[in-house]
Parts: structure tokens; C-alpha cells; sequence
């Protein structure tokens, strides 16, 4: 049973509606040309916001509702097996889902990636808000309010990867439908190990990695990335 109190209806409205919403909207806008991405900082910034604002409305939720988001730690051999290997698949396969990305693709995504050490900083603490806030609201906090509501881990996942994928919706729909199925994989990690703390930890490496990664290896389509400019 879910308490509908004011942080729960909050959440789930940002999570499941406005979060999307805004990812689409950002999305249709970037690709018409109709708006220009803020400075690289600047969209870090707003968006490490955006994550601990959903993140504290996923804590008022999970008290409300008497969710457990942090037992006791512990980590076992299938734990450490299943998060090695999750974070070896998606990380080895990286260079290939970026190889077969459309050129046009690959400019608009790199206005979304670091390039200088500064960037990178800020880079890190955006990977660091995106693996504790995203892991809290989406696989502790959605999850157990679905699970309450289906009654089934099943329908509960996959209702929770596809508005995960949905708020990842500005990197377009091809990035969103691969994000649904990392997303899977990170649900496994919690079944498995029990708790968020492993899946916090291969999120913060997973979005770390890949981001300098690819943002060096982009830096040839820089000049003809999208602009640079002022949020709508």
C-alpha cells in the first residue's frame, strides 16, 4: 500500500512526469535548433540541482512510506561477481555503441561531455550526484513504491526503467532505450547485493569513465558540436 502524502505525490510526479517531460522538451528544442545548450558548467551545475532536488523528494518519499533505502551493508562473492560484471559489459562495450552512432548524433552528444580538466571536475561531481541521487530515487525509492503497487519485481523494474530511460530522454531515443537496459542491469546489482551501495558505486565509475572517455574521444567533432549558449 502507498501513503499518498505530499513528498510521495511530489516524487512520483517529478520523477514519472515533469523529469521526462523536461528531457523531451530540451531534446525536440536542441534538435530543431529552436534553443542551445548552456555552457558545459553551467548544465552540470543545473543539473546536479535537478538530481539532489528529485534525490531529497525520493527521501521524504521513502520515510513517508516506511522504505528501507540503506540496510546494513554486505557484500558477498555473487554481489562482487554480478558488479564486475555488469560494469565490465557496459564499459567493454562502450567503443562499439559509440562507433555505430550517426555523426550528427555524435555532435549533439558531445556538447553533453567534458573536454578540459575543469569540465572534468565538474564532470565528477555530476557522476558522483548521478550515482547516489539516481540509485536513491530510482532504484530505492520508484522501485519500492512499484513493487507496492504491482506487487511483482518484474512489472516493478521495468516500470522503473522505462521512466529512467524517459528522464535520460535528451540524449535522444536511441541513448534512452540502451539507458533502460543499463538500467536493468542495476536493478540486478540491488537484488543481488542487497542494497544501493554497489550499484551507487559502478553508476559513479560507469558515468566517469564513459564521459571522459568519450569527451576526449570527440574532441575532432568539437568544432562542429552544438554551439554553445544561453538556456532558454
Amino acid at each position: 500500500m502507498i501513503h499518498w502524502g505530499f513528498a510521495t505525490a511530489c516524487f512520483v510526479w517529478a520523477t514519472v512526469a515533469l523529469v521526462p517531460w523536461l528531457a523531451l522538451v530540451s531534446r525536440r528544442k536542441i534538435v530543431t535548433g529552436a534553443v542551445t545548450l548552456p555552457p558545459r558548467r553551467r548544465l552540470f551545475i543545473q543539473t546536479i540541482v535537478l538530481q539532489t532536488t528529485v534525490g531529497g523528494l525520493a527521501l521524504a518519499a521513502a520515510h513517508q512510506n516506511g522504505i528501507t533505502l540503506f540496510p546494513p551493508f554486505r557484500l558477498d562473492a555473487a554481489g562482487v561477481a554480478a558488479a564486475a560484471a555488469w560494469l565490465a559489459i557496459v564499459l567493454g562495450t562502450l567503443p562499439l555503441r559509440w562507433k555505430v552512432r550517426s555523426v550528427e548524433h555524435k555532435r549533439r552528444l558531445v556538447a553533453l561531455l567534458p573536454t578540459s580538466m575543469a569540465e572534468r571536475v565538474w564532470w565528477a561531481a555530476l557522476c558522483l550526484s548521478a550515482g547516489i541521487w539516481e540509485e536513491i530515487a530510482y532504484r530505492g525509492t520508484l522501485f519500492g513504491l512499484a513493487f507496492r503497487l504491482t506487487e511483482s519485481w518484474w512489472a516493478a523494474v521495468l516500470a522503473c526503467c522505462a521512466v529512467f530511460g524517459l528522464s535520460h530522454l535528451v540524449q535522444g531515443w536511441k541513448s534512452a532505450g540502451l539507458i533502460v537496459v543499463v538500467a536493468f542491469g542495476f536493478h540486478v546489482v540491488v537484488r543481488v547485493t542487497g542494497g544501493l551501495y554497489v550499484a551507487m558505486g559502478i553508476h559513479f565509475l560507469y558515468d566517469m569513465v564513459a564521459g571522459i572517455w568519450l569527451g576526449a574521444t570527440s574532441r575532432d567533432l568539437e568544432a562542429s558540436a552544438v554551439p554553445e549558449g544561453q538556456p532558454a
